[in-house]
């Protein structure tokens, strides 16, 4: 978790290993904690399963720009390249060379030697910074322990074809870190909008757009089932979609909203979330870039999957299965009225919701067929 903080941080560490591959290998497995860090071009990829994940990740501001044109991430790095540490803030590097931390030109903040299972701060100025919150503790411990008790796989779902993330595993370990990270993220967004200190320009979500993508899904989706003629089943393909007008008027804007917020209560969700994080820490990577690309980044709605929001927020949410909803969220589940694209945009549904469920009055339309009536999930 302290190294992790040192990569927020855009800090200088190094691991090092008398094995090339251990070094590599401990710093792509930290990495990977961080939630698509490692997805590596992203799009050029080419594949629609790690497109829909880091879609996902956006409304969140993530992977966050950790490593950037001022903080490289080097998981082998050997003595040839020594002049190019001279420019830069910070580095994750891998050495199998211990000479490379006597050199007085390399100052680095942290060193991890893997052979010895040892691990040093040699900035001790970070050491109040880094210090762990009982709720980051408490996530580590709980790593830890499930770690311990890990009793391997459950082979016949392996043989199965069945995936499974046992409490343990690597997957298991990765998405605990993702979840972090969500709610850090999150809880920042809330602390932005009670305090209004959001210094770069917001880059607001146009949910007017992505509600008419929808119509134009749920036109075409008529056209292709062939029962654009059957006036009992289907709306006409010229009919508005009408989620826009219910969802703004059931809503105040973002700023009545703060206004309408006591300050009692603000100061309330403030003391609650500042407990589960080092305030030293948080004020410490303010000055970072990747802080300053998250702010750019992040959702300007990222705050309505927070609990400590008690009104629906109209939202764009992109789903790591591809599914996209726009519409009415609170509390971080789809709850009032929304749009929901799915099964790879063959489906939609447009109608009401609760606690991320089908719920009340709706329209859905797949290839089989059309209902328009009553929900319960």
């Amino acid at each position: 978790m302290v190294l992790l903080k040192l990569i927020l941080l855009e800090r200088k560490i190094i691991v090092y290993s008398h094995q090339e591959s251990t070094a590599s290998a401990f710093i792509l497995a930290l990495c990977s904690l961080m939630p698509g860090l490692l997805a590596f071009g992203g799009s050029h990829l080419n594949s629609k399963k790690v497109d829909n994940y880091l879609k996902a990740q956006e409304m969140h501001g993530l992977p966050l720009q950790v490593y950037n044109s001022k903080t490289y991430l080097l998981p082998l790095f050997t003595l040839y390249d020594l002049n190019s540490l001279k420019e830069l803030n910070g580095y994750t590097i891998g050495t199998t060379n211990k000479l490379l931390l006597e050199l007085p030109q390399v100052k680095a903040d942290a060193y991890v030697n893997i052979d010895e299972q040892t691990f040093s701060l040699h900035n001790k100025a970070l050491e109040p910074v880094l210090k762990l919150t009982a709720c980051e503790q408490n996530l580590v411990k709980g790593i830890v322990e499930s770690i311990e008790k890990c009793d391997g796989y459950n082979w016949s779902c392996i043989e199965s074809g069945v995936e499974q993330e046992f409490s343990g595993s690597n997957d298991f370990i990765r998405n605990e870190f993702g979840e972090y990270y969500r709610k850090f993220a999150v809880d920042l967004s809330v602390i932005e909008l009670i305090c209004g200190d959001r210094e770069l320009a917001k880059k607001e979500e146009n949910v007017e757009v992505n509600l008419n993508k929808l119509k134009q899904l749920y036109d075409k989706l008529h056209t292709e089932n062939g029962m654009a003629n059957n006036k009992s089943e289907v709306i006409s393909a010229t009919e508005e979609v009408k989620v826009s007008d219910k969802v703004t008027a059931s809503t105040l804007t973002q700023e009545e909203r703060k206004e309408e917020m006591p300050k009692e209560r603000k100061e309330q969700i403030l003391n609650q979330i500042l407990q589960n994080y080092n305030l030293k820490f948080l004020k410490e990577w303010q000055f970072t870039i990747n802080y300053r690309l998250w702010q750019l980044l992040h959702s300007s709605q990222l705050f309505s999957l927070s609990n400590f929001i008690d009104y629906p927020i109209p939202t764009t949410l992109y789903c790591e299965n591809g599914d996209v909803y726009v519409g009415e969220v609170l509390h971080g589940e789809r709850t009032g009225q929304g749009t929901l694209a799915f099964d790879g945009g063959n489906s939609i549904y447009e109608g009401e919701w609760r606690n991320n469920k089908r719920n009340g009055k709706g329209r859905q339309i797949t290839k089989e067929r059309t209902y328009n009536g009553r929900f319960m999930e």
